[in-house]
C-alpha cells in the first residue's frame, strides 16, 4: 500500500487536481507510476534500497511537470540491481542518488522534454559487462535536460553520461549543464569517456547537444574526455582539470564549436586540450594551461574515410585562444592517429587567427608531420 497520497486542488475555472504519492518500495512506486499524471509528485522517502526497478511512463506537460524526487535531495540511494527507465515527456527527476549499482542506473528512452536534476551516480559496475551512468537513447528523444548532477568514480568499462539513439534516429537538442564528472580510473583500451555524444554510426546526423558550464576532474579513462561524434553540437565554458586525453575531442562529425572552456592539464603528460577532426568546426576562445600532449592537434585523416575512420580536418577556425605554460607541443598538424590506416591528408582550409602562446620555454609551437603549408594560413 502507497504510505500517503496527498491531493492538492486548485479552486480555479476547470479546475486541475494534483497528487503527491509518498513511497518507501519498489512495491509503492509501481502503484504510483501507474497511477500519475500531470502535475502529480512521487516522493522518496530518505533510506538506503536495494533492486527496486523503477520504470515510469507519462505525459507530464510544461506547466504540469509529471516529477520523481527523494526527500531530502540526495536522501534516497538507491543500490543492488537498481535502475530508473524513463519513457513520455515533461518528466523531472530530481535528487536521487544511484551508488553500486550493478544495472545501468538511468535511461531516458523515447523522452522528450524531460530532466534529471541535482542527481548523484557513483561507483556503479557490472561485472564483465560495459555500464553507462546515464544513457539518453530510443527513437524519438528530444529538447531533455541533465542538470547539476554529480557523476563519479568510474573504475570499469563503460561512459558517464551518453547521448544515443536507436534506428538510425539519434537523441536531438539535449542540454548537458552545470554537472560535476570526476574520477575516472582507466579498466579498459578505449570506451570510457566522461561524455559522448552520438557513435561512429550516428556521425553524419545533427544532435544539436549544448553541453556548458560542467567541471571534468581526474577524468582518466580514455583518450578522449568528451567525445563528439556527431554534428551541430556546441561545448562552451567547461572546465577541465587533470584529465588524461584530449578534454574535447571532435572525433566523428561536422560543424561544431568549442569556445570559451578552460583546460588545465596540471602538466600530466598525457593530457591534452582540443582535437579535431572533420569539417566546419570552431574552436575560439579557449584557455589551455599545462598540457603534456598537445594544446590543440589536428592530425591527419583518411583520403577514404570509413565509418570508423578519421576524417580529414577540413574548413576549421582556430581563433583566440590562449596557450599557457605547456609542457609539451603546443599545436600539431598532420599526425598519423594510426600510420597503418593511411591516415595520408593534411588539414586543408584552417585558418589560425589571433592565438596567443604564453612562457613557452623550449616546448615546440607547430610540430607538423605531414605537409600542412597549403591547408593552414596563420593570421
Amino acid at each position: 500500500m502507497i504510505r500517503s497520497l496527498l491531493l492538492v486542488t486548485c479552486a480555479l475555472a476547470g479546475q486541475v487536481f494534483s497528487a503527491e504519492w509518498r513511497v518507501s518500495t519498489g512495491a509503492e512506486f509501481s502503484a504510483a507510476a501507474a497511477a500519475v499524471k500531470a502535475g502529480d509528485t512521487i516522493v522518496w522517502a530518505a533510506g538506503r534500497y536495494e533492486n527496486v526497478a523503477m520504470r515510469l511512463r507519462g505525459a507530464g506537460t510544461e506547466a504540469a511537470p509529471i516529477t520523481v524526487r527523494a526527500e531530502p535531495v540526495g536522501g534516497a540511494i538507491f543500490t543492488g540491481a537498481s535502475q530508473l527507465e524513463v519513457r513520455g515527456a515533461w518528466i523531472v527527476i530530481e535528487g536521487l542518488t544511484f551508488e553500486g549499482t550493478t544495472l545501468d542506473p538511468i535511461l531516458l528512452r523515447d523522452a522528450q522534454h524531460c530532466r534529471v536534476t541535482a542527481c548523484t551516480v557513483r561507483a556503479c559496475a557490472a561485472e564483465g559487462a560495459r555500464l553507462h551512468y546515464l544513457r539518453i537513447g530510443g527513437s524519438r528523444s528530444t529538447a531533455n535536460r541533465v542538470d547539476h548532477c554529480t557523476f563519479e568514480d568510474k573504475r570499469t568499462d563503460g561512459v558517464m553520461l551518453i547521448v544515443d539513439g536507436d534506428d538510425g534516429v539519434l537523441a536531438t537538442d539535449t542540454r548537458i549543464d552545470h554537472n560535476v564528472f570526476r574520477g575516472i580510473a582507466k579498466a579498459v583500451r578505449n570506451g570510457m569517456e566522461a561524455i559522448r555524444v552520438g557513435d561512429s554510426s550516428f556521425q553524419r546526423l545533427e544532435a544539436r547537444t549544448l553541453v556548458e558550464e560542467n567541471r571534468f576532474e581526474a577524468c582518466r579513462g580514455d583518450a578522449e574526455v568528451v567525445s563528439n561524434k556527431s554534428r551541430a553540437n556546441t561545448y562552451r565554458g567547461n572546465i577541465f582539470a587533470g584529465c588524461d586525453g584530449g578534454a574535447i575531442v571532435l572525433r566523428h562529425g561536422d560543424r561544431c564549436v568549442v569556445e570559451g572552456n578552460r583546460i588545465d592539464g596540471e602538466s600530466r603528460e598525457k593530457s591534452g586540450g582540443i582535437r579535431v577532426h572533420g569539417s566546419g568546426h570552431r574552436v575560439t576562445g579557449n584557455v589551455i594551461e599545462r598540457t603534456g600532449a598537445y594544446a590543440i592537434a589536428l592530425p591527419a585523416g583518411n583520403s577514404v574515410p570509413k565509418d570508423t575512420g578519421h576524417a580529414p580536418v577540413r574548413d576549421a577556425v582556430i581563433e583566440g585562444n590562449r596557450i599557457a605554460n605547456p609542457a609539451g607541443p603546443v599545436f600539431v598538424l598532420g599526425e598519423p592517429h594510426d600510420s597503418k590506416k593511411l591516415q595520408d591528408t593534411a588539414p586543408t582550409g584552417v585558418i589560425f587567427r589571433g592565438n596567443g602562446v604564453e612562457n613557452l620555454g623550449d616546448r615546440e609551437q607547430v610540430k607538423e608531420f605531414l605537409k600542412t603549408a597549403g591547408g593552414v594560413r596563420w593570421e
